[in-house]
């Protein structure tokens, strides 16, 4: 019999996000970042890579992990493209698994409390699974997981299921209140424009323009009976005033100049979630990326505090029980270990 004991000093994360570096870095992480790399360097049952559009992330359980984050750091520094690797954090033991369960419970990110992040860390840990990483941590995510549901539902975090879509969107249409009813425009047709989609809906929008490389392929959040799907070569011919701009697409897309403003073009808003930004010369726009809602998000931090602390203390409180526990396991394990040995050795002598 083996009851499973945890060293936590086996455990750590070097982390990156979008509070501490630049988009563009994050970007250039998560191609650097993939499993088809690590697993060069890294024993693949030893970590698990979190990447998301604005943190990357490599969870690692292993005896050997000062030696490991060197050589990460190092494989990045050669495959950065001469862009140095900073602004980077490493978190062990306790530090790791707060961290990771305030990640998960949407304390980390942009958009505090946003509801997307759980589901990608289970995305994570299922592909992950996969590769038949170790035991300890299969438990430590989902220890994590368990936690962030618990906050979810004994906060108000999260509970009005706020993203980093609802944020921009919130934080343009404050500021378009003047604006008789602005059309929305939606460039791309992934996740993340789907979910601007319904929350533009939720806020009384009933039609939309979208904007897609391939326009011919229908998707299941758009309304055909009252929405316009367009390629996206015919973007620049449709710009009009009066319009907020919403667009996420993929990092390899190409880049677009945005027309230069002229005074009936000045009340185009433009919500750019695209990694890298998707936009050039926008700053004659009124612009909301990535930069903008770090600050934004600071400005909402005040409302907020009460049910971060209110999460703190579930966390502390939840790790302070798991390492509890994890004590009486190692106990256990010893005095199980013991009392073998000693049965061994009679039945030796006998």
């Amino acid at each position: 019999m083996n009851i499973k004991y945890i060293d936590f000093n086996y455990f750590a994360v070097l982390s990156w996000d979008i509070k501490s570096t630049s988009l563009s870095y994050i970007s250039l992480l998560s191609e650097i970042l993939i499993e088809e790399n690590l697993d060069e360097i890294v024993n693949p049952k030893d970590y698990v890579i979190l990447s998301t559009c604005n943190r990357v992330e490599v969870y690692l359980y292993s005896r050997k992990n000062n030696k490991t984050i060197d050589t990460i750091n190092s494989f990045i520094l050669e495959n950065s493209k001469g862009i140095k690797n900073d602004q980077h954090e490493v978190y062990n033991g306790v530090n790791a698994l707060t961290h990771l369960i305030k990640v998960t419970s949407g304390l980390k990110s942009v958009a505090i409390g946003e509801y997307q992040i759980q589901g990608q860390v289970k995305k994570s840990l299922k592909h992950s699974l996969l590769k038949n990483i170790k035991y300890e941590l299969i438990k430590i995510f989902e220890t994590a997981l368990k936690v962030g549901k618990k906050i979810r539902y004994n906060t108000k975090i999260g509970n009005k299921n706020i993203s980093l879509t609802s944020l921009a969107i919130e934080s343009v249409l404050k500021n378009t209140k003047q604006i008789n009813r602005p059309s929305i425009f939606i460039i791309g047709t992934g996740k993340l424009s789907q979910s601007a989609s319904e929350y533009f809906m939720s806020k009384g929008f009933t039609s939309i323009t979208y904007f897609s490389r391939f326009p011919h392929i229908k998707k299941d959040f758009i309304n055909y009976s009252f929405d316009t799907v367009l390629p996206l070569k015919e973007f620049k011919n449709q710009i009009k005033s009066n319009i907020i701009i919403f667009i996420a697409i993929s990092q390899n897309a190409h880049r677009i100049s945005f027309p230069k403003s002229k005074n009936k073009l000045k009340t185009i808003s433009i919500i750019d979630l695209s990694v890298p930004r998707y936009f050039t010369n926008s700053h004659e726009l009124k612009l909301v990326d990535m930069d903008y809602l770090k600050n934004f998000e600071l400005s909402n931090y005040k409302q907020l505090r009460p049910f971060i602390e209110k999460s703190n203390k579930i966390i502390r409180d939840e790790v302070n029980n798991l390492f509890a526990q994890n004590k009486l396991r190692y106990f256990l394990n010893n005095l199980i270990g013991d009392n073998l040995n000693n049965c061994n050795s009679q039945s030796i002598s006998s």
